[in-house]
């Protein structure tokens, strides 16, 4: 079972501050890289066969490449760089787990659910396997999981499209880093919402909930409480029972009347365009 955090209220951000309230959504997977795995499809489960709702499958996601990234990297790289969208992916989740075991610590938190779950020992073990693995001879340099990244989604990977919008830190590992590059910063944000909304548009659930999520901080577009809800209520028209229905209406009563009406209204549209009878 994994769960994602969908944060509202007016002190919910993006990225950093405070989350003034939050509704945790179960969901029959994991959550990885910010997208939702496990949901169950209606109708097709992927786009190019007709438009409905869908989240990517787990069969149909790329995994990371076992054994050590050194070795990754040697047999990768030239078919990544051959034209191979799988390939480029392989590498940004290798040098990405790798990343993650080499800046950022566990913390007590992650280790107790673990253990609650009778998992203790296995996440022990995980993570000693990660750390061997990711010993390089200085020929893997982490710090280009976001160009492999970038350069899946621009070949047109679906699953790196929708890597790519919740994973500033391969771009910017830092806010100084954003501060120093806001040009590139700009784009990335342009690049993330164009991916987004053409997933949308076909009727993907994780970015119709990641554009839900930007209209509701205004870090990624502009705040519009409006949009936000419409989205939120596209994703529950077209898969029900994946948005809770007190989420949904307290998002409904933030608004006034007549914007009510007119978010609805919105909602339907999109449920129309993307998923409804397609």
């Amino acid at each position: 079972m994994g769960f994602i955090v969908l944060a509202y209220g007016p002190g919910s951000t993006q990225r950093g501050g405070q989350l003034d309230r939050s509704i945790t959504v179960a969901v029959d997977g994991p959550i990885q890289n910010g997208a939702i795995s496990g949901l169950q499809s209606i109708g097709s489960s992927h786009p190019t066969t007709g438009r409905a709702p869908y989240v990517l499958e787990e069969a149909d996601r790329v995994k990371v490449p076992e054994g050590a990234v050194d070795d990754a990297v040697r047999e990768l790289v030239p078919r990544a760089n051959s034209g191979d969208l799988r390939a480029s992916l392989a590498l940004y989740r290798k040098q990405d787990v790798c990343y993650s075991a080499s800046h950022k610590s566990v913390n007590a938190q992650e280790i107790a659910i673990y253990e609650a779950m009778g998992a203790g020992d296995q996440f022990e073990k995980r993570s000693a396997d990660e750390i061997a693995d990711c010993r390089t001879d200085g020929s893997s340099d982490f710090s280009t999981r976001g160009y492999w990244l970038d350069k899946a989604a621009a070949g047109g990977s679906l699953e790196a499209k929708l890597i790519y919008a919740t994973d500033v830190d391969a771009f910017f590992p830092s806010a100084a880093e954003m501060i120093r590059d806001p040009q590139g910063l700009e784009e990335y944000k342009r690049k993330s919402v164009r991916y987004m909304s053409d997933l949308a548009a076909n009727g993907n659930i994780e970015s119709m909930i990641w554009i839900a999520r930007a209209y509701e901080s205004g870090w990624m577009m502009e705040r519009s409480p409006v949009n936000s809800y419409a989205y939120y209520k596209a994703v529950d028209l077209s898969m029900p029972g994946v948005m809770p229905g007190d989420m949904l209406n307290h998002l409904r009563g933030l608004l006034p009347a007549n914007e009510q009406l007119r978010a609805d209204d919105l909602a339907r549209s999109i449920h129309g365009r993307c998923c409804d009878g397609h």
